[in-house]
């Protein structure tokens, strides 16, 4: 069962880009408005993902992005 709100496919690119460019939880958190705890669980979807820097996150369809997140 979903918790929380859906974030949009753009502020969910803008997050993990920014995971990707290793900037710090707290930044993350305080600038897009969520959980460090979200931040951690996004980081660790997409290392599960096997996605490893930023431009890997923008080569990804929309689809693709929510699917590895939700």
């Amino acid at each position: 069962m979903q918790q929380g709100k859906l974030l949009s496919v753009s502020l969910l690119r803008d997050i993990c880009t920014s995971l990707m460019l290793k900037i710090s939880y707290k930044s993350i958190s305080e600038r897009f408005k969520i959980a460090k705890s979200t931040a951690q669980k996004y980081r660790k979807l997409l290392n599960k993902a096997q996605i490893k820097e930023a431009h890997e996150v923008l080569l990804l369809s929309d689809t693709n992005l929510a699917h590895i997140i939700y």
